[in-house]
């Protein structure tokens, strides 16, 4: 019986040979209208004593398999003993078509058996075979020595019997039966192919054909990507660390882990606008006359310095100036004309004629100057020069550029689960170069930095083994460690003299649980849509599953090969 949406197609088979085909519509006393389909076949003596049933969803199947079951068919209809009744998987339907198309295209011998939900029967040994007769023991056709059987197969209709197993070589010695009775089935897969419900020989042959095909095509083509979403767990654990750069290796009873001195190393070089303002010229220079009023010779070094108010000037050579000598009523002072330059440059130091000077650490008492001629040629100007405030502000300016790229630099340099100490980090002015110096008259300046950036890292993975082998992280079974989205973070950083670093380290671990991807695929193959679900979730930390189809007439199954099936996982947050 096949169960469509809205017809059942009743099929009638005689020891492996399709005798006829009858449409019904379908309606709640299904077993009525079974029956009245059984009682056209006016050239069937005795029904065979089986009812097999396919085609609908598994609920309506047993719907109809529990009204069959209650249904006096031996006093109803031509049948020796109650019939078995029993529903057909669409697995089974699947396969069977698929081997024995495969078989009738020699393209493909079954050597493995299939385990399945029917057991067919083989047929009774053939004793004497003439025109519809056929010699049988009375044991093949259901009767018992000393017992009723048709009373025991009233009371077995009240309890669904037990499902048993077939195996692929029985299917196929009754593959014409399992070709016809899964015609229809097979025209809502491909619903192109248009086959008449009575076939003539040719049609049949035609068929046959055409179903080996579209078991070939159910086996390869249907395609299935199957994503397992997973749901990861997160442990936290906290320890007190030490972590060591002169370390080697992870010391469990110390709590310490090894570090790893990290530089980086970025120049740079640029061009600024200086600021710096200075004014240039030449200094007043002229002669002036040096007086000794002391009674001894005196010489007046070089460099000594004469004052004119708040004027400085300076004696350009070494002066010896004879001592005063005396005479009745007076006396006469030493004298010496020397040359001078004054300290400051510009015009205020061209002083006139007349002028009087001192000496900055002798008394006017002692020694005077005075200027019979006038000091020349004084001039100044302003102009742009590098300042040290230029030097500063480009120090600033230019390191603090390189710096981020080197921190950047250095960052992306650790990888592999490893982690920067924030608090190690330090950054070194190791070169300047320049190419004018403080107060050098200019518009610009050129400069060239060399910055190194260092830091101690640690490695997540060392945090993870000492916190597993300390007890403090635990996996659960069936769960790994997933390190690219588990986090450490560091607390209370301490950078001692020695180099070493002591820290709270917390350590939030992502676990995600373990599938074996490459059993997946025949674990899932021909399994429903709802069942691979079931299966999936009981896995550990599997919260469900998506699938796409390609190329299936099932949308609610996966392809029975397993080849065509592909798996990946992806996690949930």
């Amino acid at each position: 019986m096949g169960i469509n949406s809205s017809t059942i197609a009743v099929s009638l088979y005689k020891i492996g040979s399709l005798v006829g085909v009858r449409d019904i519509e379908k309606h709640e006393d299904v077993a009525g209208e079974l029956e009245q389909a059984l009682k056209s076949f006016t050239e069937m003596e005795v029904l065979p004593a089986r009812i097999l049933l396919y085609g609908s969803d598994p609920e309506e199947l047993e719907d109809v398999k529990n009204k069959l079951m209650h249904h006096p068919w031996t006093t109803k209809a031509n049948f020796l003993h109650f019939p078995k009744i029993e529903i057909v998987s669409s697995e089974v339907i699947i396969d069977a078509i698929s081997m024995a198309g495969a078989s009738e295209m020699g393209k493909k011998q079954i050597e493995e058996p299939l385990e399945a939900e029917v057991q067919a029967p083989e047929p009774p040994k053939e004793e004497t075979s003439e025109a519809n007769v056929m010699m049988v023991d009375a044991e093949s056709l259901g009767f018992k020595k000393d017992a009723d059987v048709l009373e025991e197969e009233e009371q077995k209709a009240v309890v669904a019997p037990e499902k048993t197993k077939i195996t692929a070589q029985a299917v196929i010695g009754r593959g014409k039966l399992v070709f016809d009775s899964a015609m229809r089935f097979i025209r809502e897969f491909v619903a192109s192919i248009k086959i008449p419900q009575k076939l003539p020989v040719a049609g049949v042959a035609i068929g046959v054909v055409v179903l080996s095909i579209a078991g070939v095509s159910i086996w390869s083509l249907p395609k299935a990507a199957v994503t397992v979403l997973t749901i990861s767990k997160t442990v936290t654990a906290s320890q007190t660390i030490t972590i060591d750069p002169e370390a080697s290796a992870v010391d469990n009873e110390n709590n310490v882990v090894p570090g790893r001195s990290r530089e980086q190393s970025v120049s740079g070089e640029k061009t600024v606008a200086v600021v710096g303002k200075k004014n240039i010229g030449d200094p007043a220079r002229g002669t002036v006359t040096l007086y000794n009023k002391s009674l001894s010779t005196r010489t007046f070094s070089k460099g000594t310095v004469l004052s004119s108010g708040s004027l400085k000037f300076t004696l350009d050579a070494d002066v010896e100036v004879a001592s005063a000598s005396e005479s009745i009523g007076s006396i006469m002072f030493g004298k010496k004309d020397a040359s001078v330059t004054a300290a400051a440059i510009g015009t205020q130091s061209n002083l006139a004629a007349g002028g009087e000077f001192t000496f900055a650490d002798i008394s006017s008492s002692v020694a005077i100057a005075r200027n019979e001629a006038a000091l020349t040629g004084g001039t100044s100007r302003e102009v742009t020069v590098v300042s040290r405030a230029d030097v500063d502000n480009f120090i600033k300016d230019v390191s603090g550029e390189l710096t981020k790229k080197a921190q950047e630099q250095l960052a992306t340099s650790v990888s592999g689960g490893e982690q920067m100490i924030e608090g190690t980090i330090k950054t070194t002015l190791k070169e300047r170069i320049f190419d004018k110096e403080i107060d050098e008259e200019a518009t610009q300046l050129n400069g060239k930095l060399t910055i190194v950036v260092s830091g101690v890292t640690y490695s997540q993975a060392d945090i993870r083994s000492l916190l597993v082998s300390s007890g403090l992280l635990v996996v659960p079974e069936g769960y790994t460690s997933d390190e690219v989205n588990s986090t450490t973070t560091l607390s209370q950083v301490q950078v001692k003299k020695d180099g070493t670093i002591t820290a709270r380290v917390t350590m939030e671990a992502s676990l995600a649980p373990t599938i074996d991807i490459a059993a997946l695929p025949k674990a899932l193959a021909g399994k429903s849509i709802k069942d691979a679900e079931l299966y999936l979730r009981g896995i550990p930390g599997v919260g469900g599953m998506e699938v796409g189809l390609r190329f299936s007439p099932m949308k609610n199954r996966l392809p029975i090969n397993r080849n065509n099936i592909s798996v990946s996982v992806s996690t949930v947050q």
